[in-house]
């Protein structure tokens, strides 16, 4: 069985570390000043590392002869999102405009998978899978799913 496993960089993962522990260490310097924004920084921080810290070592892809199964989303609840190749007759990619914040809109690639039988499946692709859309279609295409844009 022929597996690969995509994840985000070591560094990225440490990043909602990082965001924790300043907003703790500013907190802490708040508590010497007696700032009123101590408790709201240290739990913040806290929060973050408890919320945030696993999730990005937790993202995962993984491509093997069955199919593509990504793992996203909070440590304590994943979403595990994906599909079987024998499932699928291709992949159509398109990019549609959304809104971002009122009067605001962005362009973002949505994948639209065709079932065997016609019908489609959208899928909003996270950080992970954009960052690896690449390798992704390289899988794809090697196991002779046809790709559209």
């Amino acid at each position: 069985m022929n597996s690969h496993t995509l994840t985000f960089s070591f560094w990225v993962c440490l990043f909602p570390w990082a965001v924790a522990l300043v907003l703790i260490a500013f907190g802490i310097r708040s508590f010497v000043r007696r700032g009123f924004l101590r408790w709201w920084l240290v739990v913040g921080g806290a929060l973050v590392a408890f919320f945030l810290g696993p999730t990005l070592f937790m993202d995962r892809i993984v491509v093997d002869d069955q199919g593509i199964t990504h793992t996203t989303g909070f440590w304590f609840a994943p979403t595990v999102k994906g599909f079987d190749f024998a499932e699928i007759d291709g992949v159509r990619i398109r990019t549609e405009r959304v809104r971002t914040r009122p009067g605001g809109a962005a362009n973002q690639d949505f994948w639209y998978f065709i079932n065997k039988t016609g019908e489609s499946r959208r899928l909003v692709p996270g950080d992970l899978w954009s960052a690896n859309d690449d390798e992704i279609l390289r899988h794809l295409r090697v196991r002779g799913v046809e790709v559209s844009r």
